[in-house]
């Protein structure tokens, strides 16, 4: 048998729920609220005072305003002020490109340029495999001493560099200088390209791959260029990776995967990312393929993110040996993040932790064996030929020797 609760009873505990459903709403949205507004009282000054100047400057200045300028400059001016220097801000059309260029598709006419001192000509320290400069006949080591009509000399030079840069479907005209002949010639070449990272070839029974970056057709190419050196019956492999800090980790560590078994020891894993909060938001892991090929990467201080993972994991597995310099110490994660109006920002999110090694961020990883070069010009490197690169010889007689 039911018995009644009394009516003054029923409404109090109604209440006394209601005040606790209440209570618990109210601590879910302060959290919430909590976290999408930190740090309220440093934003709200910092909005307050540039309100401040832009209501002087526009009540003041003497000239016209360029509000979409004026936005890009801020937005521009705010990443800029974390102070980190692989952080930055994409307009719309910055976006496409830097997107594209990750996917290997490249602007321009397919060459990494330099300077000539003596002549001040723009010299094609190398030339993309497959790229339209290819295809028009200019080789490494020519220079282009016209573009559309107007001389190259020291004064204008990255202004005519950039006239070589660009999208598809537009052309230009270049008169260059073969290195091997010294014949003058002038061709119309057009803009635009699938880009190949990965080139390879042999000397004697070692085979040497460079990848120049780590972008999303990397490893298919690497991989296509370690079957063929093993079909080739090499005895040891050096990789160089010397001038190399373009591209994403995620795609360094599907390289380093085609090389690497099963990561057993360390974080189990080629590469962890590990936010400021302490916590891992990516993973990067291996299959139980590898080479069991005898191999010394190459690298020098311009070898960042991808390139000093690479080296440092092939070492931690004991699958290489590293010559060269001190990397430059590139051990954190970006990740791209787009804004309404198309545009983007570029903001590294994490640090990068190797397979077993400490990070490498503002470190750098040390070589085995330091061998320096001391160029004038870092894009020299790729002028040398195999006998005059100490670097090179040192990794060649490590892999020879033994």
């Amino acid at each position: 048998m039911s018995k009644k609760i009394p009516l003054g009873l029923s409404l109090a505990i109604t209440l006394v729920a209601i005040a606790a459903a209440v209570a618990i709403t109210m601590t879910a949205s302060m959290k919430i609220y909590n976290s999408l507004i930190k740090d309220l009282p440093g934003r709200s000054q910092m909005y307050a005072k540039l309100a401040e100047i832009d209501d002087l400057v526009r009540s003041e200045f003497y000239g016209k305003i360029d509000e979409d300028y004026l936005e890009h400059l801020l937005a521009q001016g705010y990443i800029s002020g974390t102070g980190d220097s692989y952080s930055r801000y994409m307009t719309a059309d910055e976006y496409i490109s830097y997107y594209n260029e990750i996917a290997g598709k490249m602007s321009g006419i397919g060459i990494r340029p330099s300077l000539d001192k003596e002549t001040g000509y723009i010299v094609a320290q190398e030339v993309y495999e497959d790229s339209p400069a290819a295809a028009a006949g200019i080789s490494k080591g020519d220079k282009i001493s016209v573009i559309d009509g107007e001389k190259v000399d020291s004064s204008n030079y990255q202004q005519m560099v950039s006239k070589l840069e660009g999208d598809k479907l537009t052309s230009v005209s270049v008169t260059f200088i073969q290195s091997a002949t010294g014949q003058r010639l002038t061709a119309s070449i057009s803009k635009g390209f699938t880009t190949r990272s990965v080139s390879h070839s042999k000397l004697g029974t070692i085979g040497y791959i460079r990848i120049t970056d780590f972008y999303k057709n990397t490893a298919e190419q690497f991989k296509d260029a370690i079957n063929k050196l093993k079909s080739d019956n090499v005895t040891g492999l050096i990789i160089d990776v010397r001038n190399n800090s373009k591209g994403e980790i995620k795609y360094a560590a599907e390289v380093i995967d085609v090389l690497v078994p099963l990561a057993t020891e360390g974080t189990g894993a080629i590469a962890t990312a590990i936010n400021a909060a302490g916590e891992t938001i990516e993973v990067y892991s291996a299959d139980s393929e590898n080479v069991n090929l005898p191999i010394v990467v190459l690298v020098n201080e311009n070898s960042e993110g991808g390139a000093e993972l690479l080296a440092c994991d092939l070492r931690d597995y004991g699958k290489a040996q590293i010559v060269g310099a001190t990397t430059g110490g590139k051990g954190t994660l970006q990740q791209v993040f787009r804004l309404d109006d198309g545009s983007a920002v570029l903001l590294t999110v994490a640090e990068i932790k190797p397979y077993i090694s400490d990070s490498f961020n503002e470190k750098g990883v040390t070589p085995d064996y330091t061998v320096e070069l001391n160029l004038a010009n870092p894009d020299d490197l790729w002028l040398l030929k195999p006998e005059d690169d100490a670097q090179y010889q040192k990794a060649y007689a490590l892999l020879t020797e033994n």
